[in-house]
């Protein structure tokens, strides 16, 4: 009974190990859709960053980029096998989560900012 459970742990650990891999990939190609959209909406906007500034589209990939990234970190604390590896996921987990929570925020304020004018002149 111990060789069947020893055995299923493994395979646990494994499959969790691979997820976790995958979860990582998919948040870095969502990562790079992102950017390319952000690029694109640069060069649209013809480098008019007043206009581009009320657009949160970055803020929320990048949100869903951390939420993904996130549940590979939690799938992560599956297979740790000391405390030094709980302390360094823990921390990667407190600063992904104030990330997506800054981003939240930000995207939240975005168009509420006053709007500066370059001319001085009235």
């Amino acid at each position: 009974m111990e060789a069947i459970t020893e055995l299923l742990h493994h395979n646990l650990v494994l499959t969790c190990k691979f997820l976790a891999v995958i979860i990582e990939i998919i948040g870095t190609i969502l990562m790079v859709i992102g950017l390319g959209k952000e690029l694109n909406k640069i060069i649209k906007y013809r480098f008019k960053f007043r206009d581009i500034l009320a657009d949160p589209g970055l803020n929320r990939a990048m949100s869903t980029v951390l939420e993904v990234y996130l549940s590979a970190e939690i799938l992560k604390t599956v297979y740790i096998s000391q405390m030094t590896e709980l302390i360094q996921i823990g921390v990667l987990i407190m600063l992904r989560v104030f990330m997506a929570f800054a981003l939240h925020w930000e995207g939240s304020h975005k168009g509420h900012s006053p709007v500066v004018h370059d001319d001085m002149a009235h």
